[in-house]
């Protein structure tokens, strides 16, 4: 990270002090401008310093979360579901008798109240820390990113406005703004990505939350949001209980999230705002005819690159298309599990939510005829299998399926994001060169349809189907609760309960980069 600073920044710095000399020969100019890099070199080393501490604390709650992983793999398999993994021995657990027994179980609860009391005291002591780098670091930052994007509008100004001599150039101009970009970038992402692993903790743990929960922290526990299902059963002991509801708290109560001056908070849509400024910007001063012909030289070079990108740009659509594969596959197992509880429904709503009203047409003559929606599950039911059980294993099968929507935001987030803007981009620049009569008239109408009609299809299969995924994902929400009414047994509320709750903490949704949503509403956008 040093090394890299240290080639962006050093060259450029050095090499504007050594022009000035070699232009002007004046030492007292030459000496300004070197006390000022000086202080430019000063405020990048306190920028890479709050990275260091910053990333140390990444790092830290990773480590957390993998502990608190390797915990979720030991209970969920043999305590979270064993309707699901051990059918016919669902009591085997509470039903145990004998003194060794006993021992450990008693042994293993110790252990299991003691990692969770050991994971609520190292988040708390990592999140003062983030308190503490913000109390230090956060003058520094808002100056420093300010700064930045003054600089950037200044450098870009001067070449664009002004003639041409040694120190506007457009190489200098690279060289500031990868500096610039590279310096603004590192600081919102690695306090992106600490934030993001504190927020993670929230949904490997409170999944520990259970049906045996006195009621009192169940109230307090289901209005939270970050209620999800990662190590959650219902088999735990109270001192069990009682330690995750004060580690809830913990982390419902205190915000972790870097800001600056709490002006913002520092994350990627800081940067995406750029856009909307500079649209507002335009609003009161268009750009100029002479800005008109310097864009048309700087866009002209960046399409001949775009030229030379075409063989990257195949192998982007095998990314997109194996992306649009998986989702699709992901889509058909929301789609089915959607099914099971449409069957649940049903079975459930039709006979147990209206008896009264049920019975007193019955007792005319009239009965509801329902449609069955899958004949597996109502034959499931009818056959005297538990619907507890039955939910819990929907609830098995969803969490895997949105653990499945994280793995592809993790392996496709960049690629999309790239590719996204890489659409968008070629469609500005066709219509621009179209529009403009640059291409040749009798063939240019033929390149631009052929060339948006792929970028359309390549941009709608991702959005769109990224879309339904995620529509379908959250289509079981209304479902479930739904199927819920007070005639249900207790073990069943209990499951639907877990079950909504992992599904309303968290946004099952597709991002790039979490820069923006893949969803239809980034059509609509681009329009």
């Amino acid at each position: 990270m040093v090394s890299l600073c240290a080639i962006l920044i050093l060259p450029v710095n050095g090499l504007r002090i050594y022009l000035l000399y070699d232009q002007f020969r004046d030492s007292a100019m030459v000496l300004f401008f070197s006390i000022m890099y000086l202080q430019n070199i000063s405020l990048c080393i306190t920028e890479l310093q709050f990275i260091a501490y910053c990333f140390g604390l990444y790092l830290k709650y990773r480590s957390i979360n993998e502990d608190m992983a390797i915990l979720k793999s030991r209970t969920i398999t043999i305590n979270r579901y064993p309707s699901a993994l051990n059918p016919g021995k669902y009591n085997s657990i509470c039903d145990s008798s004998g003194s060794n027994y006993d021992i450990c179980q008693t042994i293993k609860e110790c252990q299991l109240v003691n990692s969770i009391e050991s994971f609520r005291m190292r988040h708390r002591f990592v999140s003062d820390s983030v308190n503490d780098l913000n109390d230090i670091y956060s003058i520094q930052l808002g100056l420093s990113l300010f700064i930045l994007l003054v600089m950037a509008l200044f450098d870009i100004y001067e070449v664009v406005l002004t003639e041409y001599n040694i120190f506007q150039t457009y190489e200098m101009l690279l060289m500031w703004l990868s500096q610039y970009a590279f310096r603004f970038s590192m600081i919102v992402l690695t306090t992106h990505f600490t934030t993001k692993q504190a927020n993670k903790s929230k949904m490997i743990l409170t999944d520990i939350n259970n049906r045996y929960t006195d009621y009192n922290t169940k109230e307090e526990a289901y209005t939270t949001k970050t209620l999800i299902a990662d190590i959650n059963n219902r088999y735990l002991d109270e001192t069990t209980k009682e330690e995750l509801y004060l580690f809830f708290n913990q982390i419902r109560r205190h915000s972790v999230e870097f800001t600056s001056c709490d002006l913002f908070t520092l994350h990627p849509h800081l940067i995406t705002t750029y856009k909307k400024n500079i649209e507002k910007f335009h609003l009161f001063t268009p750009m100029t005819q002479f800005e008109t012909e310097v864009l048309k030289k700087v866009s002209s070079r960046i399409v001949i690159l775009c030229l030379l990108l075409t063989v990257p740009n195949m192998s982007m659509y095998y990314v997109e298309t194996h992306f649009t594969f998986l989702c699709f596959i992901l889509y058909q197992k929301f789609v089915g599990i959607n099914k099971d509880l449409m069957a649940l429904k049903i079975d459930t709503v039709v006979r147990n939510k209206y008896p009264f009203m049920l019975r007193a047409r019955e007792k005319y003559g009239k009965n509801f005829n329902s449609v069955d929606y899958n004949r597996d599950v109502l034959q499931t039911l009818a056959g005297g299998h538990s619907m507890a059980n039955f939910v819990e294993q929907l609830k098995v099968k969803h969490r895997l399926a949105r653990e499945a929507v994280n793995n592809l935001n993790d392996l496709f987030g960049v690629q999309l994001g790239l590719s996204m803007c890489s659409l968008c981009l070629f469609s500005m620049f066709d219509l621009y060169y179209h529009i403009r009569g640059i291409m040749n008239p009798t063939k240019s109408n033929i390149l631009l349809y052929g060339w948006i009609l792929q970028y359309t299809v390549r941009f709608g299969s991702v959005t769109i189907l990224a879309h339904l995924t995620s529509k379908q994902a959250l289509k079981s929400k209304v479902l479930i609760t739904d199927i819920n009414n007070r005639y249900l047994d207790k073990n069943t509320k209990e499951e639907i309960q877990l079950f909504l709750n992992q599904m309303c903490s968290c946004a099952i949704e597709f991002t790039a980069c979490d820069f923006f949503t893949l969803n239809t509403h980034l059509i609509t956008s681009v329009c």
